[in-house]
């Protein structure tokens, strides 16, 4: 690989670019100091250009604009800097002011006309819409973290309702992020005109999930159409984020240019993260060095997927799931077992279980949000608390390689409760580690026999070693990520057919014949500078009399901003329930944003409380020591609008 180029950085402010229907997107230029006409690379997202996400990704900007690339940090529709109201999170609106902006950008003295786009999460998403809308310049996009169908991705996980990250963490912060302020200077009152007209047409994004008219419809309108994507894309997940599945499935239905690289990650970028980082940064200009510039770098070259086996190391594989896999079925024995003997046709065994809505916290260190946290903990507690069968320790290694399955034959006591399926790595010394989970809601009617739940536990690709065990925990609950069922009851697993209780296991039989991928190293100071403060801590409590468990949840981050002041981000929350009350489960956020500048001050005040039916969200809003707007929003799933 070549000795990377050099430039000098150049940031041109507060953009405006007009969009089809006359409002105008904000956006912030970086680009290489004195060059002529060069590619951009558009990153487009709802986190503020000036704000908490666009101070963070500066070091990004300014890393591709020193490598020869103009970058182009954009404000959604009726966010930041941009003119407009935004209600409507998904919405196909992001697609169409996606496209305008491409093509407006491929238009500029400073563009040479070829255009990429990337972005992580909600960026990555916009990404992926706006190559469905086939803008003509838009020649090559890396989506991060990001899915094609939020629907199943993020409300409703498995088909279980999300509660952890729609309620916990995204829905809540956006509330605060967008009643923020826009950030750059307003020398005019531009941006405080755009503020006031914000402030009188909100609505928080998390009311649409409790909205239940003609739900499923709403959510298809904003599935992305990704067979129209056929600009050349580099898709990028890690096996711990909400998306590796979504990103698992959009990019088997891509039919242009593709690569896939997927690691060990929660919800982080690759050159930052605390576990295994790499040089995606550096993998990316090769992606644009060679759709942009056209070089025949090799970029498109070799296998199409790039992929970390946890245990055990990164590899290269043809196609997902990789095509010597084969499935072996293991049996859940009556005892606890778990082996590829099938129980005795007709045995009459019963096993039960009942309903415990506490199950679910030990995996919280797995969780995508939990980034800092590089042990996940032991899974022993929740596995105590399950139903739970093992093998005996393994007389070789075992690949685990893609999608295992469970398939149990029940009679249910009650209808509506949901089922979670737990894969977990028992060590010789006991100690039980998450390997990857599964849910699915109630297919069985209450006092009904013998019905058969599926449960597709999320891709994976992990080794097990010789010595070690493989457990599956069955458990109907799995808070706080899911909504408890809110009723108790119990189920017994049949051992009366044909069919008993089975997990299906992928394998690898023999190992990969391509050679070990050669991955650059994590970029190099990339870490903004604007970052003055940031903290997170996560703390779970077992209160033993009203048996209540609870999660607690506090962050903080502090930014510089341009004009001299700063502005500071803090997101607490506590998710409990308790189990005796499965259907009192509630999440209490509060979240905060601070601006503090030589103009003023202003301070966002947002509290939430959620259950699995209602939401109510308060907000207040303070300019300069004085009150300038209040309000408080409830909804409910059966109701709609309160």
């Amino acid at each position: 690989m070549s000795a990377p180029e050099s430039h000098d950085v150049e940031v041109v402010h507060d953009l405006l670019i007009p969009t089809r229907d006359g409002v105008r997107l904000a956006a912030n230029l970086y680009r290489p100091t004195g060059s002529g006409p060069v590619p951009c690379l558009v990153n487009y997202l709802p986190y503020h250009k000036d704000g908490r996400i666009g101070l963070w990704y500066d070091g990004i900007h300014r890393f591709f604009a020193g490598r020869g690339y103009a970058t182009l940090v954009v404000d959604f529709r009726g966010l930041g800097c941009s003119e407009g109201v935004n209600n409507i999170p998904f919405d196909a609106q992001e697609g169409r002011d996606g496209h305008d902006a491409v093509e407006w950008t491929a238009t500029q003295p400073w563009c040479d006309g070829n255009v990429g786009m990337w972005g992580s999460s909600y960026g990555g998403i916009t990404s992926l819409k706006t190559a469905a809308e086939r803008p003509p310049h838009l020649k090559a996009i890396v989506p991060i973290n990001a899915t094609w169908d939020n629907y199943s991705d993020f409300l409703l996980v498995g088909g279980c309702r999300d509660a952890f990250w729609a309620n916990g963490e995204w829905g809540p912060r956006m509330v605060a992020y967008n009643l923020t302020p826009p950030l750059a200077p307003d020398p005019d009152g531009r941006l405080a005109r755009l503020w006031r007209e914000r402030l009188e047409h909100a609505q928080p994004w998390c009311l649409d999930w409790y909205d239940a008219r003609d739900e499923a419809a709403r959510w298809a309108a904003r599935e992305i159409a990704i067979q129209r994507v056929t600009a050349a894309t580099f898709a990028v997940c890690g096996w711990w984020d909400f998306y590796s599945q979504g990103t698992l499935d959009y990019f088997a239905r891509l039919g242009g240019p593709k690569k896939l690289l997927m690691g060990p990650w929660k919800h982080a970028l690759p050159d930052l993260s605390l576990l295994e980082p790499v040089g995606l940064l550096e993998l990316m200009v090769r992606w644009w060095d060679r759709w942009l510039r056209g070089q025949d770098n090799g970029a498109d070259a070799g296998p199409a997927l790039t992929v970390f086996v946890q245990n055990n190391g990164w590899r290269h594989e043809e196609a997902w799931p990789p095509r010597r896999n084969e499935d072996r079925e293991l049996y859940l024995q009556p005892g606890g077992g778990l082996a590829d003997t099938k129980p005795g046709a007709g045995t009459d065994t019963q096993v039960p279980y009942w309903h415990d809505p506490t199950v679910g916290l030990d995996s919280v260190g797995s969780d995508p949000w939990t980034s800092p946290v590089l042990d996940p903990g032991d899974h022993n507690g929740d596995d105590a608390r399950s139903l739970c069968f093992t093998t005996e320790p393994l007389a070789e290694d075992w690949n685990l390689t893609g999608q295992a399955w469970v398939e149990l034959p029940v009679w249910a006591s009650a209808s509506g409760l949901q089922y979670t399926a737990k894969l977990c790595d028992v060590g010789p010394d006991g100690r039980s580690r998450l390997v990857t989970l599964g849910w699915s809601p109630d297919p069985c009617n209450s006092g009904e026999a013998c019905r058969t739940v599926r449960i597709r536990l999320r891709p994976t690709m992990y080794f097990f070693r010789r010595g070690h065990r493989i457990r599956l925990g069955i458990t109907l609950s799995d808070f706080p990520r899911l909504w408890p069922a809110p009723i108790s009851g119990k189920i017994s697993l049949s051992y009366s057919g044909d069919s008993p209780p089975r997990l299906l296991l992928p394998r690898s039989a023999l190992p990969s014949s391509l050679p070990r991928p050669e991955l650059p190293p994590p970029a190099a100071n990339v870490r903004s500078s604007a970052e003055l403060e940031a903290s997170q801590s996560w703390r779970v409590s077992r209160e033993l009399v009203q048996q209540t468990v609870a999660l607690e949840s506090r962050s903080l981050g502090t930014y510089q901003l341009r004009d001299g002041g700063t502005v500071t981000y803090r997101h607490e929350y506590t998710a409990s329930v308790s189990a005796a009350e499965p259907a009192g489960a509630s999440i209490d956020s509060q979240s905060f944003v601070d601006v503090r500048r030589p103009t003023g001050e202003v301070h966002v005040r947002t509290a939430s409380l959620f259950t699995r039916e209602k939401v109510t969200v308060q907000v207040e809003v303070e300019q300069d020591g004085a009150i300038i707007f209040r309000k408080q929003w409830k909804r409910s799933r059966a109701e709609g609008n309160a």
